[in-house]
């Protein structure tokens, strides 16, 4: 058995091999029951999360350092491949994938992305922040305005607790708009949109 938490904040069990829709027996809303798929791991591409919430893919040869997030314009690195593949036990294939030399920010959007994509793990959201401070990047930038260069001084940042990445909206508790249930800032008013905590189970 799995759990599915729906947009609502119910927390539904699912069967494993069940049906790919479900039912919210609280709020009525039907949900699509992600599922992993171990050839996904092997497709050439690279899955992440925005900070926003977005769902994001890019190519795992050839990948750029960077990209812009198409839904908030966000500066966003992109996870290293090898370290991705030791952390969730991917394999030896994506682990040798080689890391090449495009740095910098990707001037194209990363592409949408409706697959199924891996959750943000404390490693990787830790580099995220330390990838934003060093660049000075921060929510509310202009998605054209120029990325300055990088500062030689690391800033230490420790690392939140582990981090899960759900499917489905919430609505922020600011301006009151819907946003994704994974999105730590409101694309809308900027505010900060801390996680909600899961629901005792009856």
């Amino acid at each position: 058995m799995a759990w599915v938490t729906c947009r609502c904040g119910e927390k539904l069990e699912v069967d494993r091999d069940g049906p790919d829709r479900v039912v919210c027996p609280s709020c009525q809303a039907r949900m699509r029951v992600r599922r992993t798929d171990p050839a996904a791991a092997r497709d050439g591409l690279i899955r992440f999360h925005c900070p926003c919430g977005r769902r994001l893919k890019v190519r795992a040869e050839d990948r750029p350092e960077a990209g812009r997030c198409p839904d908030c314009g966000q500066v966003v690195p992109v996870p290293n491949v090898a370290a991705r593949a030791s952390s969730v036990g991917a394999g030896a294939a994506m682990a040798a994938v080689p890391k090449t030399s495009n740095a910098g920010v990707s001037n194209a959007s990363f592409r949408d992305d409706e697959g199924r994509t891996q959750e943000m793990d404390a490693a990787d959201l830790a580099r995220l922040q330390r990838w934003a401070a060093r660049h000075g990047v921060m929510p509310g930038d202009e998605p054209s305005a120029p990325v300055p260069p990088p500062s030689q001084a690391e800033i230490p940042y420790s690392p939140p607790p582990a981090l899960r990445v759900e499917a489905g909206l919430r609505i922020c508790p600011k301006c009151k708009r819907p946003l994704h249930m994974s999105a730590v800032v409101c694309r809308s008013c900027g505010a900060s949109t801390p996680m909600p905590k899961a629901r005792p189970k009856p």
